[in-house]
């Protein structure tokens, strides 16, 4: 897979798992250069994640949750976004 395509991929994947947690980006992001920074960090923090297909799993089986599940790289992150 190129690396554009990964990147396409894992933000579609992460903007997901945001949303089943309760994580609107696009509310959060608005203007903000930070939040737009904190928004690509979390991407391609999940760029390097081994966990793609347990992911996938999880998400087609949540479509709501409490908080991501602990093999996410970006769990605490999530968490500390989803009152912001």
């Amino acid at each position: 897979m190129s690396f554009f395509k990964k990147i396409n991929d894992r933000t579609d994947l992460m903007s997901e798992m945001a949303r089943r947690v309760g994580v609107d980006w696009s509310r959060i992001v608005g203007d903000s250069p930070e939040r737009v920074r904190a928004f690509r960090e979390a991407a391609l923090i999940c760029t390097q994640c081994t966990a793609e297909g347990p992911c996938r799993a999880w998400q087609a089986s949540h479509d709501h949750a409490e908080a991501a599940p602990g093999y996410c790289l970006n769990r605490e992150r999530l968490a500390a976004l989803k009152d912001a």
